[in-house]
């Protein structure tokens, strides 16, 4: 009869982790030995606020993001219905460039809701 080692499937096998398995079981072994300098590594002790930390930087930097996409866009909408009401002569059409404002506006907000909610 066969091994119980020959049967089990290969994705049954547990033994060898995955890459990624390696780096998360790398980064969670790191918190807690001493190099051989006697210095600990420079991370947190405690993994879970390095993830809350980063998480809480991803969202500022999101919030960021989208305070200056709103106010780029707020500026274009506003630059572009400039330009065409002046280049436009006297009863002629000029643009209205309304969408970038309220996109910019509305982006903007976001972004503003976003960063005082930290």
């Amino acid at each position: 009869m066969k091994d119980n080692q020959d049967t089990a499937s290969p994705a049954m096998n547990t033994t060898t982790p995955a890459p990624a398995q390696d780096a998360i079981v790398e980064q969670w072994n790191r918190r807690s030995y001493v190099t051989a300098a006697g210095a600990a590594p420079a991370t947190t002790p405690y993994p879970a606020a390095a993830i809350l930390g980063q998480a809480e930087s991803d969202a500022r930097r999101t919030a960021v993001r989208q305070i200056v996409l709103g106010t780029i866009l707020m500026v274009v909408g506003v630059g572009v219905t400039v330009a065409t009401y002046t280049a436009a002569e006297a009863g002629g059409h000029y643009m209205l460039a309304w969408g970038p404002v309220v996109f910019g506006f509305i982006s903007l907000m976001r972004g503003l809701t976003a960063l005082g909610q930290k």
